[in-house]
């Protein structure tokens, strides 16, 4: 015990002695006391706010984490001061979770200080928005934001005071707006009807969108007068429906969401004529807002059928559906009408997606027969027009290949580029083969490519997508009801195939766990071909019912010694289920590891031998270790120990403590890790001093991955041990705070005891005699940088009920999937938390470069395992000017804008306008309705990104070769003709072996002149037999041209 609080000392000690409490430790301290929120903590932030520059910043941003009104008086005053905009934004922030009735002064009077100041806009729109959640009923706030409404000429100005109009309550105000029909104006009145829509319907206590499907119901006694308001905005938006085609598409969306959002009863009229529309914009922004209103919608039904049966042009759309679904269903409140409702679209849907099919399998697969008699360049073509364009632009360009010449593939390609964002390696080839169509001169030739283009039918792939979309739908709300019908389009398609209505059945059934479907995968894994067997692997992880444990143990025990990529998945699969006190599981692993040579194979054997927890396999473990030479499996192995004492109590500590302090020996840096974490848990104190060792190398890369390993270890010498490396040196103050935040309260009173008697140790400058650009941060850049943003939405429910040993395996998972590869780039991590991770990049192209990797590992994790498993994350992209030190970034609020819960933004990469403008040129993004990213509008633009641009790249290239292959092949052809003539003329070779070489050459021409006919045929005719005549008798002819140059080659 001794020894223990003399360790602890030393580290106080230390700390004592190397703080001087620059400006880096200073905010690091300041981030510490605004967790635990004292009364002396807060006294000393005060205190802080004193000193102004970077330091006042950040103790005014750590103050504004109390939401302590108390602290109102103190900090609203600043707005009148010169300080930075940081600080106004923090401040501000703070009135708006914090502020009353009384703070409308002080607001109003930061508005007039700063309405003409560009810089300030931003913050002016949230000033008013303040005003709003203020100011309901307050006659100073109503009066204000009318007379700024009716008499402002600052356009920006008179945008932020009508998003705030929905406090005054007057819909006359509304109408005398619109009667100026400025488009502008009219985007924020419907905004501000929207605001004022969501202010009458009865708001859930829990303010969480989709818990209740009748939210939005009126409380009788409560509404009267809010009823009457209602029927005033219903009437008047009545009356704007006859403008609605006169609107930009930024204000018909404004329009629609302000229909959806007070049940109008023409609102789905509207939302579905605009998802009719060619405007893919105008499209994704009315989804958008279906989704943020539709558990405010009191009558959905006909809206959700409409969707079922809407056409769709773009996958992410259909997504949206999907989620408009989910979110609807995801109610965790069942009453009896909303079961009832439920049950009734469930069984919807499930006859839905039979009749869907029945229509597809007898129009177009039949049908498709026929179609695959085309030559193979026209399939290709057919194909990609299908999937990348829709009627109309299938019209303009075969209009263009009937009435115009060859030159028309250079003139169409701009065109098509605005249909066509991004051409992916698999699609090049038919691309290719389409300019080849283009470049026919031949009149006859081109009408008949047309004749069998023309043909190319949309309701096929429109039809076939909302099939796909029906599947998705039945998997995410888990419709049991509608598994006999993804039966039979699975039986169907196994003699018929559609990959992608094939691939959706078999995912649905699967995800919804159908015992059918587990005995189907399992026939594939045990009898199937190898493609089938390599199906079962992907297919398997899905499932969650018992049985399957069987299946995979009892693969394993006829395959053990296997090296095959069969045996490397089953293992894995195994690896990852609930095997905890599992003998048969541990039995096979064991057999594995006795057995199999595979590397990869025998390091999942040992992961999941530690998972199945038997105190007895530990000592089977240790003695593994001994004679193991691989340092990856000896690093899987020491996890693998950990595991069974995360389970079990009912092992030796002694001996264990003994065996493990050897593996501090071993030269492998993981294994050192794991065997401190394992020491430390066992109460050893001198491990503390190998972390210590390992954390001062300052290999980031290290650091973290030791914090995320004993990031839950909570004893005082540990946890100041953290606050030791603090220091700007080190530059992962944010890693430790985070996991500071969670320790208990009485540990941290302890360290914020100590904290504030180091402030005691200085003097603190009296108020107005500190310079405040001495406390602007010193060894720091403020510089331009695109920061990249990963936020795990689900992490919550991840970590809910896990022991320690499994929450470190979800960390270093989240790792995995989280830290893109930097080596090579600007990419520098700033901090890493446990449900997220923050990166800076100079460049905004590598930024998106390691959004788009993360989010295709994701994509790929997820669709590999169980829903329950699944990782949901945010990824946002913000351009700005940050404050940097090192590699560390001070982020305050305002700057970084993650996009709002109200937004499906999971599995998603969400840009700003800055961020957007930079890689334009490159990338494809559409902008997101601003009303729905945020609860405040700024009147910064934010985007959802959708793709490459490289369209027009690919196409100029494929076009410039073919010309000059053309060109090329016609110098060929002179020269040919020329040899002829000479040949002709008696100027020919007077040796055997020269004729024979002329004549082996001419057989050569011959056989491509040959070629050039049947293509000729091909185009010309639609005849497939006299096509196929044609062919034969070619091949016939040069066939006889052969044998009779053999026959004159032998004489």
């Amino acid at each position: 015990m001794s020894e223990e609080k003399n360790f602890l000392q030393s580290i106080k000690l230390d700390i004592s002695r190397s703080f001087k409490l620059e400006p880096y430790e200073r905010v690091a301290f300041h981030n510490i006391l605004g967790i635990l929120k004292s009364e002396a903590g807060k006294n000393l932030l005060l205190r802080e706010v004193e000193k102004g520059g970077d330091i006042s910043a950040s103790a005014i941003n750590a103050l504004a984490g109390f939401d302590d009104q108390s602290l109102l008086p103190v900090i609203s005053p600043l707005l009148e001061k010169k300080i930075s905009l940081p600080e106004k934004d923090i401040i501000l922030d703070f009135i708006c979770r914090n502020g009353s009735a009384g703070d409308i002064k002080t607001v109003i009077n930061f508005i007039e200080l700063n309405k003409d100041d560009n810089e300030s806009e931003r913050l002016v729109r949230k000033a008013f928005e303040i005003l709003r959640k203020i100011g309901a009923g307050e006659d100073e706030a109503v009066s204000y934001i009318v007379s700024s409404v009716r008499s402002s000429e600052n356009a920006r100005y008179l945008y932020s005071a009508i998003s705030a109009l929905s406090i005054v309550r007057k819909i006359e105000i509304y109408e005398e707006l619109l009667k100026r029909n400025d488009d502008e104006i009219s985007y924020y009145v419907f905004l501000s009807i929207y605001n004022l829509n969501k202010d009458i319907y009865k708001e859930d206590s829990a303010d969480e969108p989709g818990d209740n499907p009748h939210h939005g119901e009126f409380v009788e006694q409560q509404m009267t007068a809010d009823q009457e308001l209602l029927l005033n905005v219903k009437v008047l938006l009545g009356k704007i429906t006859s403008r609605y085609e006169n609107y930009s598409v930024k204000t018909k969306s404004s329009f629609i969401n302000a229909m959806l959002s007070c049940n109008h009863r023409e609102s789905a009229i509207y939302a579905m004529k605009a998802l009719e529309s060619r405007d893919e914009s105008l499209r994704r922004m009315v989804l958008y807002s279906i989704y943020s209103n539709i558990t405010l919608i009191r009558f959905p039904e006909k809206l959700l059928r409409s969707l079922i049966s809407m056409d769709m042009e773009q996958e992410r759309e259909n997504e949206l559906v999907v989620n408009i679904f989910r979110k609807y269903f995801s109610a965790r409140e069942k009453s009896r009408t909303y079961t009832l409702f439920r049950d009734k679209m469930f069984s919807y849907i499930a006859a839905t997606l039979e009749a869907f099919f029945e229509t597809y399998r007898r129009e177009f697969m039949i049908p498709d027969v026929v179609d695959n008699s085309l030559p193979e360049n026209f399939r290709r073509v057919r194909n990609y027009m299908l999937r990348k364009m829709n009627p109309e632009q299938k019209r303009r360009l075969l209009g263009g290949f009937a009435n115009e010449g060859k030159d028309f593939a250079r003139r169409i390609i701009p065109v098509m580029a605005e249909w066509i964002n991004y051409v992916a390696p698999e699609d090049t080839e038919s691309l290719s083969s389409l300019i080849d169509l283009m470049l026919d001169d031949d009149r006859v030739s081109r009408d008949n490519s047309v004749a069998r283009l023309e043909t190319v039918n949309f309701d096929k792939r429109y039809l076939q997508s909302r099939i796909v979309r029906l599947c998705s739908i039945i998997e995410a709300l888990q419709i049991e009801g509608a598994a006999k019908s993804l039966v039979y389009i699975y039986n169907y398609l196994k003699k018929y195939p559609d990959t992608e209505i094939y691939e959706s059945a078999i995912f649905a059934l699967s995800r919804i766990n159908y015992s059918y479907m587990l005995s189907e995968v399992e026939i594939m894994l045990t009898a199937g071909s190898p493609e089938e067997q390599v199906k079962a692997i992907q297919l398997l992880p899905l499932f969650t019912e018992k049985r399957l444990l069987n299946i995979l143990v009892e693969y394993l025990k006829t395959n053990f010694a296997s090296n095959s990529e069969i045996v490397s998945g089953i293992t894995g699969i195994l690896m990852t289920r609930d095997v905890k006190s599992n003998i048969n599981a541990a039995n096979v692993f064991k057999q594995i590891l006795e057995n199999n040579s595979d590397g990869i194979i025998r390091q999942k054997a040992i992961a999941g031998l530690g998972h199945c927890a038997f105190t007895e396999d530990i000592e089977y473990l240790h003695e593994l270790f001994i004679n193991e030479k691989n340092q990856v499996l000896k690093e899987t192995i020491v996890k693998s120990i950990c595991s069974i004492m995360a389970v079990r109590a009912d092992y030796s500590k002694q001996q264990l403590s003994r065996q493990v302090q050897e593996y501090l020996k071993d030269p492998g840096i993981r294994v050192r890790i794991f065997s401190c974490m394992i020491l430390i848990r066992l109460g050893n104190k001198d491990a503390f001093r190998s972390v210590r060792e390992m954390l001062i190398i300052k290999n980031r890369a290290i650091q973290r991955e030791i914090l995320s390993v004993l990031r839950d270890i909570h004893t005082p010498d540990f946890n100041f041990f953290l606050v030791s490396l603090l220091r700007e040196e080190y530059g992962i103050s944010r890693d430790i705070i985070d996991i500071l935040r969670k320790l208990p309260e009485e540990e941290l009173k302890e360290i914020e005891s100590f904290i504030i008697n180091i402030f005691r140790k200085y003097e603190l400058p009296q108020p107005g005699t500190h310079s405040r650009e001495s406390n602007r941060f010193t060894g720091i850049d403020r510089k331009k940088m695109t920061v990249l943003t990963v936020d795990i939405l689900n992490f919550d429910e991840l970590e809910k009920g896990l022991n320690y040993y499994e929450l470190i395996e979800l960390y270093l998972l989240c790792d995995l999937l989280l830290i893109p590869e930097l080596k090579g780039t600007s990419g520098n991590i700033s901090h890493k938390e446990s449900n997220g991770i923050t990166i800076c990049y100079n460049s905004p192209f590598e930024a998106l470069a390691a959004a788009m990797s993360i989010c295709d590992g994701i994509r790929n994790y997820n669709n590999s395992n169980a829903v329950d498993r699944n990782i949901h994350v945010g990824i946002n992209l913000v351009t700005d000017e940050f404050i940097v030190s090192g590699e560390e970034l001070f982020e305050y609020p305002g700057l970084v804008n993650r996009a709002a819960g109200r937004l499906p933004v999971a599995g998603r990469i969400f840009v700003d306008d800055k961020t957007e403008e930079l890689i334009r040129s490159r990338f494809y993004s559409i902008i997101l309705p601003e009303m729905l990213v945020s609860e405040i509008v700024y009147g910064k633009s934010h985007y959802e990104y959708i793709s490459p641009v490289n369209f027009t790249q690919v196409a100029i290239s494929l076009l410039d070769s073919k010309e000059e292959e053309i060109d090329r092949q016609k110098e060929l052809k002179a020269q040919v003709e020329a040899q002829i003539k000479t040949v002709s003329s008696g100027n020919r070779s007077t040796t055997s072996i020269a004729i024979a070489g002329e004549l082996e050459n001419i057989g050569i021409k011959l056989k491509n002149q040959f070629d050039e006919i049947e293509k000729y045929m091909n185009r010309r005719s639609i005849d497939r037999e006299l096509n196929r005549n044609i062919k034969m008798m070619l091949t016939n002819a040069y066939n006889l041209y052969r044998i009779e140059i053999s026959k004159l080659t032998i004489k």
